[in-house]
């Protein structure tokens, strides 16, 4: 079923879970749209007096990455601002899962505007990345930081999903894709990362907690804080992909790092986040393209936001060209 589908089910489904206290007949199930992917579906729920925020999926690694936040929430919502956990949510009949959370009134950050913000976002990164109990407790459960490198999170954060993006574009037959770009956007991939394997720095042991995804969707402000969102990326790795995400709105519309981020830049930190902002840039070119193909699942947003990302690919894919001229 598609997302506004879904929506419809829940309307159904939810009021029955006693613990919510939903009134059947006033309850109302609304998709929120991400613009940043499909692969996760985000509701509002709402009867008039109760009102959550619930996110589930039915990909097998989503759900997984949801499990690893709800077994560490409390200590992330403690030091980190994440929003809190009401109850975990399971509807094994249609292969859904996912997080029930209570509603925060507020708007996405918008961090070229804030610069006091993105500081406090780099202290609050900052301490994460050295967070023991929370690198002890992911290593614990996932098996991970045996062994793993920076590289090997580099490959996790962007290769991998380039790769997967790409089989998505290839499927989708765009019209106004050739088959040229396609090739050249998997050879690029494969050049960023053997770019990746020239950095010596990239080759230290990752032993870092990273939220990897902490980009400025993911950040709630309401009338008197804010909110970081959408932990399930949560995983041992390297802190440049972190501060790199965070820096990518100035750097996209032309700011030099340096003169934002406050932190040092020892070990290799700046060689490997110059190397995270190719790949950010890289991003932009192929992700708004797998979003195009899979904003068939929100019927009545799909015309928009496939206008936005198309406008959003070849925008990218300009700038790319016009400093790597790969």
């Amino acid at each position: 079923m598609d997302a506004e589908q879904l929506a419809a089910w829940l309307e159904d489904r939810l009021p029955g879970i006693a613990s919510l206290k939903l009134n059947a007949q006033k309850t109302r199930v609304t998709h929120v749209l991400n613009w940043g992917g499909f692969v996760n579906h985000s509701f509002s729920v709402s009867d008039g007096s109760a009102q959550y925020h619930l996110k589930i999926t039915n990909d097998a690694g989503g759900v997984s990455g949801l499990q690893r936040w709800r077994s560490v929430h409390d200590v992330l919502e403690e030091r980190y601002r994440a929003p809190e956990l009401t109850q975990w949510i399971d509807f094994s009949e249609i292969g859904f899962a996912g997080m029930l959370f209570q509603h925060l009134d507020g708007r996405t950050a918008n961090f070229s505007d804030n610069t006091e913000l993105v500081g406090q976002l780099l202290e609050l990164a900052d301490g994460l990345h050295k967070d023991e109990e929370i690198r002890s407790h992911i290593t614990r459960i996932s098996g991970a930081g045996s062994g793993k490198t920076y590289l090997q999170h580099f490959g996790e954060t962007y290769i991998d999903r380039f790769t997967a993006d790409l089989e998505i574009i290839a499927a989708g037959q765009l019209p106004f894709l050739s088959s040229a770009l396609l090739a050249w956007m998997r050879e690029e991939t494969e050049r960023l990362l053997e770019a990746a394997g020239r950095v010596p720095a990239f080759q230290r042991p990752a032993v870092e907690a990273v939220h990897s995804d902490l980009h400025e969707g993911n950040v709630l402000i309401t009338a008197d804080t804010w909110f970081v969102v959408d932990w399930d990326d949560l995983a041992i790795g390297d802190p440049a992909v972190d501060f790199a995400v965070l820096l990518w709105p100035m750097v996209w519309e032309g700011r030099e790092w340096r003169e934002i981020f406050t932190l040092g830049t020892g070990n290799g930190l700046a060689e490997r986040m110059e190397v995270c902002f190719r790949a950010q840039l890289l991003d932009e070119v192929i992700d708004p393209l797998a979003d195009y193909v899979m904003a068939c699942a929100v019927p009545s947003k799909e015309a928009a936001v496939r206008l936005v990302k198309r406008k959003r690919h070849e925008e990218a894919l300009e700038k790319y060209r016009a400093v790597w001229r790969g």
